[in-house]
């Protein structure tokens, strides 16, 4: 058998070759499905497979050109300055500057009226509770119109929901609640074709990524979003990346967690120049020649289209409560995209046209490209270093638990309703839904309204929690016939509510001698709950149904409570008992047993009863001050702290909640990035590495900075080279001890020229290290070897030229920096003899030396 050299090779050449091909394509696969979305998925086929609604009736773009789609809009907050029903009839006062003129009624009659002036004319309405009381208001022939428009796809409704829901402090249940009113309202009067395909949050303080998830799995085609972090958004435009797909799910769910995302460029109004509330006349009557005009908007598209991928390009024609008067917008968006596609037969790339979220998805679906993908919120939203809008996380505190508790009471009303089969009860809940609707406004439940629009809301929800109340009677009186449980009660039970229980007030737990309590769970869980009832009497005692006594405690009411000017009740005791509310249906659970300290009563173990596994932590209580000033002052939008570091409840020391055994540890022994390291060594050292003994702001600072190890912090303060050249270093912890300590006579070796009582002070005592950083130096004796006080601030300013020491020490004293015990004379003849490399060794041994010195230090070390 001949071997063949050259067969041999070819056999390997075309071995690796197949490996490499395959390592190539596995990793460019990988690299696909973990940063890209292959394309976008099919757009809402399901609805539309009958072609009632002209699913293609989108405008005609251009190849080769951007085409910019013009999006007609009317931002109309359900609330906010002014009441929900002030801006939709126009009425209010003019609040601090702003025009008092919002008619969101206007919005719409006009509107329509302009779209059927031009079948290229587009426009989208957002605010389902705006819309359906207009609704309620036009007559049938209008109502076939706007039937017409919305098939037609020149009217299109974005987002489906009752409002503009917030991202941030929003609950699940009510977020369902909220869009199922809107999609229900328009399903019953438009069909599926006025069924929302896009989610348009243009005006939210930052996004979340499980407010996608919710329209990603309603089957949303794609969310547009407005406000994301001034860094983030910057970053976002250099790399072309204003368009992704959001993987809004934790827990992989294929394509139905993936949502193509759109961050707008500049927000959601119009582009600078362009806003036409009230322009008549843009060409003609505004004072700038055509010229400029239409160089200005098309500029303003070049450096648009510049920063994303595709050649379509969104620009929103909008404002706030804008097109009150149509006509205004629209007759100057005509000439508009007439002057400017006409220069297209000089050479120009532009191509203008009315068009809606979703045709715009689906020009930019056509493009068929892969897009990034992104797994977390858009939160906290910032408008500038150190400005974030996380004020409205805690704004009207009292308003969201009312928010809260009317979605609680929704819930049962409505699951009550059904269980009892009353009659009707769907539209007796209604007042109640569409309050707790209306309160999912970016504005309302984040507390950013104003007071008397806060009133407004709250006097909503009070409205329609008495409706839901009075359906929860009647299903408790249908429920509890022939269940037994008010055999021992004479007459007839007579259902009460007990709304002021935050107060600890309730007239009929105050003044029966008996009562039978009822407590409702929603939830499809189990629910261990503590129950708080004010009573009068002290010989009280709880049963449950089966008659079986329950424990319970009498608590006093405390004095801040009983003290409250709203409150009339006489009570000053309460009757506490623990009540497990059985579910709806049934889960699993995993239970937890923590363990208090029972000096200060806060949490300190947590063990896992499954796992039997046990951690540490320590727990403090702590606040922040808002800053009041005039500069920048925290508001309902904005938290600004008064100062970076917390006050602890009870003191003023710094806070800070972490863990104990292994985490402290891992804290201590440096293994923080070095961005961490700084961050923590700018705000609160753990006590073990505060080695800043007395030194200067500025020299704290500079230390911090360095992020040196907890073992390297200890080092005397040298000159600023032998600083960076100890710095730079990463000495072992033997090292350290052997450089700080000494290898011989600890005493010996610290004494300098400093007085004995410094000596004694910086040196002496004990030889732990953390001990001697402790110690308190002198400072003005830190860098005293024999140099006076002003020598010694000269050094440490470490500004003086060599002249100027010179001329305060004298030339030799500059030479004999490195005296110990010696006296001047032998100091100079040492000096004199030894050579510059060993000018340390005086009166120590060589290896005192090596410790001390380490060889031989640089001229700039020395």
């Amino acid at each position: 058998m001949r071997f063949s050299l050259r067969k041999a090779v070819l056999w390997v050449t075309g071995l690796v070759a197949v490996q490499l091909g395959l390592y190539v394509w596995f990793s460019l696969s990988t690299r696909a499905r973990i940063n890209h979305s292959p394309r976008l998925i099919e757009l809402r086929r399901q609805l539309y497979a009958d072609d009632t609604c002209h699913r293609q009736n989108c405008p005609g773009v251009k190849d080769g050109m951007v085409n910019v789609h013009l999006i007609p809009h009317s931002h109309d907050d359900v609330g906010w300055l002014k009441t929900p029903e002030q801006y939709y009839t126009e009425g209010g006062l003019v609040v601090f500057g702003i025009p008092g003129n919002q008619c969101v009624r206007c919005v719409l009659n006009t509107t329509i009226a302009e779209l059927l002036k031009n079948p290229e004319r587009r426009f989208i309405f957002i605010e389902m509770a705006f819309f359906a009381r207009w609704w309620r208001e036009i007559d049938d022939g209008t109502r076939q119109v706007v039937a017409r428009l919305v098939k037609e796809r020149r009217l299109e409704i974005v987002n489906g929901g009752w409002v503009m829901s917030d991202a941030a402090v929003t609950y699940y249940n009510d977020i369902i609640d909220q869009h199922t009113l809107g999609f229900d309202f328009l399903r019953d009067i438009l069909g599926t074709c006025a069924q929302s395909r896009v989610a348009w949050h243009v005006d939210q303080f930052g996004h979340s990524r499980e407010h996608a998830a919710i329209f990603a799995q309603m089957g949303f085609d794609a969310l547009f979003v407005g406000r994301i972090d001034f860094q983030d958004h910057k970053q976002r435009q250099a790399s072309k990346t204003l368009e992704f797909v959001w993987d809004t799910s934790a827990n992989d769910i294929n394509e139905k967690g993936n949502l193509f995302t759109h961050v707008t460029y500049d927000g959601y109004y119009a582009p600078k120049g362009f806003v036409l509330d009230g322009v008549k006349n843009l060409f003609g009557g505004s004072g700038f020649p055509e010229k400029n005009i239409l160089d200005n908007f098309l500029s303003q598209v070049t450096m648009r289209a510049s920063k994303f991928r595709t050649q379509h390009l969104l620009m929103p024609m909008g404002s706030d409560f804008g097109y009150r008067v149509a006509s205004d917008w629209f007759n100057n968006m005509d000439k508009l995209i007439k002057l400017i596609n006409v220069k297209q037969n000089s050479g120009s790339k532009v191509n203008l046209l009315y068009s809606t979220p979703s045709c715009y998805i689906q020009h930019v679906n056509h493009a068929n490209l892969s897009w990034t993908v992104k797994r977390d919120d858009f939160h906290p939203y910032a408008i500038s270093p150190g400005h974030y809008w996380t004020g409205y996380f805690t704004s009207r505190a009292g308003q969201k638990l009312l928010t809260k508790r009317a979605g609680s009471v929704l819930q049962a009303c409505k699951q009550l309703g059904i269980f009892a089969r009353l009659q009707d009860a769907y539209n007796r809940t209604n007042d109640l839904r569409k309050a707790v609707a209306v309160m999912q406004h970016h504005d309302a439940i984040t507390g950013t309204e104003k007071q008397h629009v806060s009133n407004d809301y709250n006097l909503m929800l009070s409205t329609g929690i008495d409706s839901c109340q009075d359906v929860i009677e009647e299903a408790y009186n249908v429920l509890l016939k022939g269940s037994g449980v008010d055999a021992g009660f004479p007459g007839k039970l007579e259902m009460v509510y007990c709304p002021d229980l935050n107060i600890s007030q309730c007239a009929v737990t105050e003044n029966s001698n008996n009562f039978l309590v009822t407590v409702y769970n929603p939830l499809s869980r189990p629910v261990p709950t503590w129950l708080r009832l004010p009573v009068t009497q002290h010989d009280v005692q709880v049963e449950d149904s089966n008659g079986q006594r329950v424990p319970s405690q009498l608590l006093p009411v405390p004095h801040a409570i009983q003290t409250l000017p709203q409150r009339s009740s006489e009570s000053d005791i309460e009757l506490a008992f623990r009540a497990t509310l059985p579910p709806l249906g049934y889960t699993s659970f995993l239970y937890l047993k923590v363990t208090f300290d029972g000096a200060t009563g806060r949490l300190k173990e947590v063990h896992n009863l499954a796992t039997d596994r046990s951690v540490l932590l320590s727990q403090d209580f702590a606040y922040y001050m808002a800053s009041d000033s005039s500069s920048r002052s925290s508001g309902a939008y904005v938290f600004v702290p008064e100062r970076h570091v917390p006050t602890r409840v009870g003191g003023k020391d710094p806070v800070s909640v972490r863990l104990q055994q292994d985490a402290v540890k891992e804290r201590c022994l440096g293994r923080l990035s070095k961005d961490a390291v700084k961050e923590r060594c700018r705000r609160t050292l753990f006590r073990n590495v505060r080695c800043q003994r007395t030194l200067s702001k500025d020299a704290v600072k500079g230390r911090c900075q360095r992020t040196l190890s907890r073992n390297e912090r200890c080092q005397r303060p040298l000159s600023k080279n032998a600083v960076k050249e100890r710095c730079q270093r990463t000495l072992s912890k033997d090292a350290v001890k052997e450089r700080c300590l000494g290898t011989s006579d600890v005493k010996g070796r610290c004494q300098r020229t400093l007085s004995k009582n410094a000596v004694k002070g910086r040196c002496l005592g004990t030889s732990d290290v953390k001990e001697r950083c402790r110690r308190t130096l002198f400072r003005n004796v830190r860098c005293q070897r024999t140099l006076s006080k002003n020598a010694v601030k000269g050094r440490r300013q470490r500004t003086l030229s060599r002249k100027a020491v010179e001329e305060r020490l004298g030339t030799s004293a500059v030479k004999e920096r490195c005296q110990r015990r010696l006296s001047k004379d032998a100091v100079k003849e040492s000096c004199r003899r030894t050579p510059r490399n060993e000018r340390c060794q005086r009166t120590l041994s060589k290896n005192a030396v090596k410790g001390r010195c380490q060889g031989k230090l640089s001229k700039n070390a020395v």
